[in-house]
C-alpha cells in the first residue's frame, strides 16, 4: 500500500469520523493511524510469508516429481529382476 493510500484512508477515517457531529479527537485519530499502520504491516508479512510458502510448495512439487520418477525406475528394475528369475527357475 503506498503513502498515497493510507493518507487517504486516514483523511476518509477523519472526515467519517464525526460522532455526534463531533469530529474524531485527536487520541482516537491517532489510535486509528496506530491501528492502520499496524494492518499495512501485518498484510506486508503475510504478503511476505504467501510467497515463501509458495515458493517452498514449488520446491515441494519438484522433489515429488523426482521421487515418483525414482519409484517408477525402482519398480521397473524390481520387475526386471523378477522376470529374469523367473526365467531362471524354469530353465
Amino acid at each position: 500500500m503506498t503513502n498515497h493510500s493510507i493518507d487517504a484512508y486516514r483523511s476518509y477515517a477523519y472526515s467519517e469520523g464525526l460522532v455526534k457531529g463531533l469530529p474524531m479527537s485527536e487520541q482516537n485519530l491517532k489510535s486509528l493511524e496506530s491501528k492502520i499502520d499496524e494492518l499495512i504491516g501485518f498484510c506486508a508479512h503475510l504478503q511476505q510469508e504467501n510467497e515463501s510458502l509458495r515458493e517452498r510448495e514449488a520446491s515441494l512439487l519438484k522433489e515429488r516429481s523426482g521421487l515418483i520418477e525414482k519409484t517408477h525406475v525402482a519398480r521397473e528394475r524390481v520387475e526386471n529382476m523378477v522376470e529374469r528369475l523367473k526365467a531362471l527357475q524354469e530353465n
